[in-house]
């Protein structure tokens, strides 16, 4: 493979950069298993799909990732969070830290902020005192990014909406507006933790889940906080030399005995988020099968990309029903209602998808790795159903519109 492989020109015209009014007003390119394209809109899903499928939401929730600093000389410091350090690594624990935290960041304008130098942003509150926050920037290298506040009974979570802005992807090149904070968002958003939308949801009205659950598709909801590894380029020669960003997961005992129940049903991602996680969970299952000592005493899911390559050399794959009995045993083993822990899955073509049978996604970027996990899902084809989508005028990245794969 080559870089090359998964370039296409995206015409600028066609970047979205606002989203639809309503929601499911968008276009939806529906790609048939036989290989036959049909041109729908997204409220027409329910014509699409049939009683018992099963959809599988990605919940998390965007928070106020971008925090924009000034020092004294009036130099203008951006802090982006990236991942959470202390007092956990858990995103779910960190954001319900109060006093104070620390964060990896990507820091805009970092020469400029000195080592000992502590940057303030104070927070004006309605009826009592200003809240006074603290930036130290404890580790250079690192880009870690202590932060301290002066009112133990505020939360991360909620600072984080006082000072933060919602973080939009570079690529739509335009100033955070009033309604990003709602329009950045599913409707089914819960978790708190992702600095980037699993966009093939924000498509989704109430509405729309309410006819799609009154026909008979079931609909179940797992977490993976989307990081803003999403967005990095990949710029080796060779795309399987990338390195691939890790995100955290949260997959409930429910969801697992969900997919045992519909093992003869069609099982569809709401987003590559959603895929990614199903695939996790198949291939983490496969190492416990395979090296029962080695990962059955660990409690928590930690897959790289490099375990998932090996494992796809093996030639005595189990089966999907086979990976949901193995996590429901090592559940059991470790008295667990809830996996948690984090992926770092790469999927590359040649690819053969085994917890699902087809996809809800947006169009994305040249050359990303979204890219190439389209052609992992659906081959050669990704090239056909793009140019069939810039000739007919679709919509593309984050805001646009849609495209619903078989296979």
């Amino acid at each position: 493979m080559r870089i090359e492989d998964f370039i296409y020109d995206l015409p600028d015209d066609l970047i979205a950069r606002h989203p639809l009014n309503p929601r499911d007003h968008s276009r939806l390119l529906h790609l048939k298993a036989d290989g036959k394209i049909n041109h729908h809109q997204y409220f027409e899903l329910s014509k699409l799909l049939v009683k018992g499928d099963l959809l599988v939401f990605n919940n998390t929730k965007v928070i106020n990732a971008r925090i924009v600093l000034q020092r004294a000389s009036g130099a203008r410091i951006e802090v982006f969070l990236l991942q959470p350090v202390l007092p956990s690594s858990d995103i779910q624990i960190l954001m319900q830290a109060t006093s104070e935290c620390v964060w990896e960041c990507m820091i805009g304008n970092l020469k400029k902020w000195k080592n000992d130098e502590r940057l303030h942003l104070s927070i004006p509150r309605v009826g009592s005192e200003s809240l006074d926050v603290y930036f130290d920037l404890i580790s250079r290298n690192e880009r870690h990014v202590r932060i301290s506040w002066n009112d133990d009974k505020v939360t991360f979570a909620e600072l984080s909406e006082m000072m933060g802005e919602i973080p939009l992807p570079p690529y739509l090149n335009r100033e955070v507006e009033d309604e990003d904070q709602q329009v950045y968002q599913t409707v089914y958003s819960k978790e708190k933790g992702a600095v980037a939308a699993p966009t093939a949801g924000l498509h989704f009205t109430d509405r729309l889940l309410n006819e799609l659950k009154d026909m008979g598709v079931n609909q179940q909801e797992l977490t993976l906080h989307v990081s803003a590894g999403t967005f990095k380029p990949v710029t080796a020669e060779n795309p399987e030399d990338h390195d691939m960003h890790v995100e955290q997961i949260k997959v409930s005992r429910e969801n697992v005995e969900s997919l045992h129940s519909h093992q003869n049903k069609r099982i569809i991602a709401v987003g590559t988020t959603s895929l990614r996680t199903l695939e996790s969970l198949y291939w983490w299952a496969s190492l416990l099968a395979k090296e029962p000592e080695r990962y059955n005493k660990l409690s928590t899911l930690q897959l790289n990309k490099d375990q998932v390559f090996e494992a796809q050399k093996w030639h005595d794959q189990i089966s999907r029903d086979q990976a949901v009995e193995q996590l429901l045993a090592w559940m059991d083993l470790h008295e667990m209602e809830t996996i948690r822990g984090q992926t770092g899955i790469y999927i590359l073509p040649p690819y053969q998808v085994r917890m699902g049978d087809g996809i809800l996604t947006n169009f994305h970027q040249p050359g990303s790795t979204l890219i190439m996990l389209m052609s992992a899902l659906i081959g050669d084809q990704w090239r056909g159903v793009y140019e069939e989508a810039i000739k007919e005028k679709y919509r593309f990245l984050s805001f646009g519109d849609a495209c619903f794969f078989e296979w």
